[in-house]
């Protein structure tokens, strides 16, 4: 007979569905910004259409009760679990890609990239009882705050690294609020 938690996805599920995440719903649609389709629904505010349907996926993600589960799932299953600390690193290095090529980053992945700062604040200054989901936050923001600060020197005077500098301090002032 199954357990309670035995009818989570398995780990490999977890990491395939993340991978499908970052791969189909936090990169930029392309193929809506063909000019027949723009025609259709019109230029004017696709950068916010756009952020606001990947921003609600990404704030699902991010939900308390889904993130809990994963810490539950390991402490029942140990090393077998998709931790949240795997799903967090995913789902940091899908969303901030560019900075290990140093390739451009589009307006709509600085768009992202900034909803994906204030999920993570929102978590970590979540109040009440310190958890592991505020712990963790702040470990991922600590690891985007040093690797958006290397990535910078990749990229010249610019809005790309303007707008990598702006996370850079955005999150330093994030991390001294707890201070």
């Amino acid at each position: 007979e199954k357990g309670l938690h035995d009818t989570t996805l398995e780990r490999a599920e977890q990491e395939l569905y993340m991978t499908f995440l970052n791969k189909n719903v936090f990169t930029t649609p392309d193929w809506m910004l063909q000019e027949n389709i723009l025609r259709n629904i019109g230029p004017d505010g696709i950068l916010s259409r756009i952020r606001s349907l990947q921003e609600r996926q990404l704030n699902s993600l991010l939900r308390e009760g889904r993130l809990n589960r994963l810490v539950e799932q390991e402490a029942f299953n140990g090393n077998k679990a998709y931790a949240l600390t795997d799903m967090l690193r995913q789902l940091r290095e899908g969303i901030w890609s560019e900075l290990s090529t140093g390739k451009d980053v589009d307006a709509f992945r600085r768009n992202l990239q900034r909803s994906h700062v204030s999920g993570l604040a929102k978590l970590m200054n979540k109040k009440g009882s310190r958890t592991d989901l505020n712990a963790a936050a702040r470990a991922e923001l600590k690891l985007l705050q040093t690797s958006v600060k290397t990535a910078t020197q990749k990229y010249k005077p610019g809005i790309v690294r303007y707008h990598l500098e702006d996370v850079v301090a955005e999150v330093g002032e994030i991390l001294d609020m707890e201070d």
